[in-house]
């Protein structure tokens, strides 16, 4: 029993013993460089090669009123400081991210907020993080055990960085964005793409109902219309005025289309 004493006394303290370490952070900066779309990048660090990193490669857009900055991501993971020592490479082609761009568009305006974008950044980002809540003990709860000169010294005990790479897009490859309207927002003079079969009516207050719902007619997907008048008397429920056209420019004939047949169509914005 003597012998195993010393054992037992070193189990009881080692929780406290691992309490009371450090883990110091002065180095963290990560490194990147271009070739062709691929962007070949890396951390180097002082911190332990468990820690836990989110690691982010995007390229912002500004749009909006008033403007704002939103960042869209070539690459978000979570992995280790130790997978990053080693380069990677990350695949920074203008067509996925373009593609990302109008998807995240089209959603927005679906759901009711359609933007437009006022540019686009020519500078490809990648931060790394050292979020709170690491699953190495060392570091303690909230991270209150991570010291060093790259600390934050305000708010929550992180380490976070970023690098800069010059990747513009190149003579006539600059996105135009897809911009969408939103079913119960579309703009007079403004031209839109329906994706869908839509219903033309011809009177929006007519004296026979019946008569007019036998003359409405249903306008194939892919047609274009372009708006000439709002009636908002339903503020909830807006019809327009609109002059249809097919995507080859046949007339389709004038009419009114209610936004209720719109919901659920990916509206897209004809610029001029």
């Amino acid at each position: 029993m003597m012998k195993r004493l010393p054992l037992l006394l070193a189990m009881a303290l080692a929780p406290s013993l691992a309490f009371g370490q450090t883990v110091t952070c002065d180095r963290f900066e990560p490194k990147a460089t271009l070739e062709g779309n691929r962007l070949t990048v890396s951390l180097d660090t002082d911190l332990p090669d468990s820690t836990v990193v989110m690691v982010s490669v995007s390229r912002s857009y500004w749009a909006g009123t008033p403007v704002k900055q939103y960042p869209l991501d070539y690459l978000d993971t979570r992995a280790t400081a130790g997978e990053w020592r080693k380069p990677r490479g990350v695949n920074v082609d203008h067509g996925p991210w373009r593609r990302k761009l109008d998807e995240r568009m089209r959603v927005r305006a679906a759901a009711g907020e359609p933007v437009k974008i006022a540019t686009i950044d020519t500078d490809v980002t990648v931060s790394f993080t050292v979020p709170i809540n690491q699953a190495d003990p060392r570091f303690g709860p909230g991270n209150r055990n991570l010291v060093g000169k790259k600390v934050s010294t305000s708010g929550l005990r992180v380490v976070r960085a970023e690098v800069k790479v010059k990747h513009p897009f190149g003579a006539g490859a600059q996105p135009s964005p897809a911009e969408f309207g939103a079913p119960e927002r579309l703009r007079p003079g403004v031209k839109y793409h329906l994706s869908r079969e839509t219903p033309l009516a011809p009177e929006r207050h007519p004296a026979d109902p019946l008569r007019v719902a036998a003359l409405i007619r249903r306008v194939p997907a892919g047609t274009i219309i372009t708006v000439s008048s709002v009636d908002r008397s339903d503020a909830s429920n807006p019809w327009y005025r609109v002059k249809a056209a097919s995507a080859s420019g046949a007339d389709l004939g004038t009419g009114w289309v209610n936004s209720v047949a719109l919901i659920g169509q990916e509206i897209r914005v004809i610029r001029p």
